[in-house]
C-alpha cells in the first residue's frame, strides 16, 4: 500500500498566508501540516508517498532528502487544472493507495486504525455552515453518488483509500 498527497494547488483561499509557502506547510501546532501527516503514514507501515506539487514546487525538494519514503511528481498545469490533473499525473502510482489532499489536518494517526478490505472515503461529521461534498449511501452500505449540500450530513474528509481492482476499472474508463 502507497499513499498520494495532491498539493499542486495555489492555496488561494488562505491569501496572503500562502504567497510564499504552499498550504502544505501552514504549521498547525507548531509544525507544518504536510510533515505530521507524512509522518503518520510511514508510521502507519507506507513505504512510498508520492506528492504532486506545482505551485512553489522547490519548497517541496526537501522532503525527498528528509524522508526516503517520499518521491515528488509535477502538475505543470496546476494553475489550470484541479486535483483531479494532480490524481492522473500520478495513475502509474495508484493501486491500494490513500489519496490525501495536502491541507487536510489529522491531529492523531488515523492510518493503523482503518479497514482497508475496500475502497472507501473518509468523512467527518460537520460543524460548520455552508455547502460540502455528501456521499450518498446505498442499500448496500456502498456510496452510490455525491451531492453537494448545506444539511449536516458527514462530508468528504480529503481522505480517500482505493483498491487496485478499483484503479484498473477507473483506469479503463
Amino acid at each position: 500500500m502507497n499513499a498520494v498527497i495532491l498539493a499542486a494547488g495555489l492555496g488561494s483561499r488562505f491569501k496572503d498566508m500562502t504567497k510564499n509557502t504552499p498550504k502544505a506547510f501552514l504549521p498547525i501546532d507548531g509544525r507544518p501540516n504536510l510533515e505530521r501527516n507524512i509522518e503518520y503514514l510511514i508510521d502507519s507501515g507506507i513505504d512510498e508517498i508520492i506528492i504532486v506539487v506545482g505551485y512553489l514546487k522547490e519548497k517541496f525538494y526537501y522532503l525527498e532528502d528528509k524522508y526516503k519514503e517520499v518521491k515528488l511528481i509535477e502538475n505543470p498545469k496546476y494553475k489550470t487544472y484541479n486535483n483531479m490533473y494532480s490524481f492522473y499525473l500520478a495513475k502509474e502510482y495508484l493501486g491500494d493507495s490513500l489519496i490525501l489532499e495536502s491541507d487536510i489536518v489529522i491531529l492523531k494517526n488515523i492510518f493503523d486504525k482503518v479497514d482497508y478490505d475496500y475502497s472507501t472515503y473518509f468523512t467527518v461529521n460537520r460543524k460548520i455552515d455552508g455547502v460540502e461534498w455528501v456521499p450518498v449511501i446505498g442499500e448496500d452500505g456502498f456510496v452510490v453518488d455525491m451531492d453537494i449540500t448545506d444539511k449536516k450530513l458527514p462530508s468528504l474528509a480529503g481522505i480517500s483509500y482505493w483498491k487496485k481492482e478499483d484503479i484498473k476499472k477507473m483506469q479503463e474508463i
